[in-house]
């Protein structure tokens, strides 16, 4: 089994190997970090089993309602989990999916750091998805950091080691989720000698996740940021093409809650290149 990343953080680290939220799951107990987010009244919850849970999991995306997102973390976190549901990353991307869309920085900062715990147990025992595992581990990670400056640039060489390792195995996941993220890491990083920071890299990644993934509007909106910091004038056109391109994506498409994020940060990228989009 590949060696787990280990977060050098101790802001990260405390609370992640906190001995303070023992789930006893399979005969085995679990440690989740000791500040987890209340979630709000459970009694409206589906009554399903796991196994049932796996297959609702599956389909879970930006659509998913926060209450179904909230009742499948609250059984994950007290109930016995089977080994179709968690050694997938299933809990880690659930907590993935409700970070993302919390206003509240604490809220959104315990839910991520939950979901790298989560992942971290499934890569621990041996999932047999770890590139998977992998995206999810560096994408809470990214959450809980994104109002972190410093704990975001201690991590970057974690995240650009589980980044590498879901590129070479599951590329696929989230429409190039690995490919945009990674990307997107070499693009906003310091450069050497402080830091990963690479454009080409970047540029690399980032077309690679617009070819094989061109239906998911991130990967067109990181692309033109990065055609938008070559500051060359035919790759601004460029840019105002893949923006365009993806403004019409998330108008149209069921992205649910992260339609109008995405549509800021697509706005964001325009006003950055001066691009005129109408």
């Amino acid at each position: 089994m590949p060696s787990r990343p280990k977060v050098h953080n101790a802001r990260l680290l405390g609370p992640l190997l906190a001995v303070a939220v023992g789930l006893l799951q399979a005969g085995c107990i679990w440690n989740l970090p000791k500040d987890l987010v209340v979630l709000s009244t459970m009694d409206s919850c589906p009554d399903y089993g796991m196994l049932d849970l796996a297959e609702h999991a599956s389909a879970f995306d930006h659509t998913t309602s926060s209450d179904e997102l909230r009742c499948a973390l609250h059984k994950l976190r007290t109930s016995p989990i089977p080994y179709e549901v968690h050694w997938t990353g299933t809990p880690a991307r659930i907590c993935y999916l409700l970070a993302d869309r919390t206003s509240n920085p604490d809220d959104r900062d315990r839910l991520a750091t939950e979901g790298v715990r989560w992942a971290e147990i499934a890569y621990e025992h041996g999932s047999p998805e770890p590139g998977r595992v992998q995206y999810y581990l560096s994408i809470n990670l990214g959450l809980a950091a994104r109002d972190h400056a410093a704990l975001a640039l201690k991590n970057v060489r974690v995240l650009e080691k589980a980044l590498l390792e879901a590129v070479a195995l599951a590329p696929e996941e989230e429409q190039g989720g690995p490919l945009r993220m990674l990307g997107t890491l070499y693009l906003l990083a310091p450069p050497w000698p402080d830091g990963i920071g690479d454009s080409d890299k970047a540029m690399k990644y980032l077309r690679r996740a617009v070819q094989e993934y061109p239906d998911h509007p991130l990967n067109l909106i990181f692309l033109a940021l990065a055609l938008v910091d070559a500051e060359e004038e035919a790759e601004s056109a460029d840019a105002t093409m893949l923006l365009k391109r993806a403004k019409a994506m998330i108008e149209q498409g069921p992205y649910g809650d992260a339609r109008g994020r995405w549509l800021k940060e697509l706005k964001n990228v325009a006003e950055k290149g001066e691009l005129h989009l109408d």
